[in-house]
């Protein structure tokens, strides 16, 4: 069971002969029931506030794992555009080679005719 500032406020103690003086005993209740309700208020506050950061957070950790999956995908994609763009260079490379071959094979054989005929003459 806990103590509230209204136990406090409403505690009331024996009298003896030679006791204490009630006035100073009740002035000293007073001023530990308006502290202890104080605390309690404080505590409340805080763990509204803590209940706001904590839900705070999980936002923010629900984005940062967005982020963090984003950043995967694009690098994924990264990676798959540069293999891409590597397969059609390659593509290019080879095509550029036939091509190659092909006019030093027309310039072989021009170069062989005009021999050719050259010869004729």
């Amino acid at each position: 069971m806990s103590l509230t500032p209204l136990d406090i406020q409403s505690k009331e103690f024996g009298k003896g002969f030679r006791g204490y003086v009630q006035e100073e005993v009740n002035d000293f209740l007073d001023r530990v029931s308006k502290e202890l309700e104080s605390l309690i208020k404080d505590n409340m506050d805080s763990k509204t506030e803590i209940s706001k950061l904590q839900e705070k957070l999980g936002h923010y950790n629900k984005i940062e794992e967005t982020l963090h999956n984003a950043i995967i995908v694009a690098q994924e994609t990264a990676e798959e555009v540069k293999r891409n763009a590597n397969k059609e260079a390659e593509l290019i490379r080879r095509e550029a080679e036939k091509d190659a071959s092909r006019t030093i094979e027309d310039a072989r054989y021009k170069a062989s005719r005009i021999l050719s005929e050259h010869d004729e003459l």
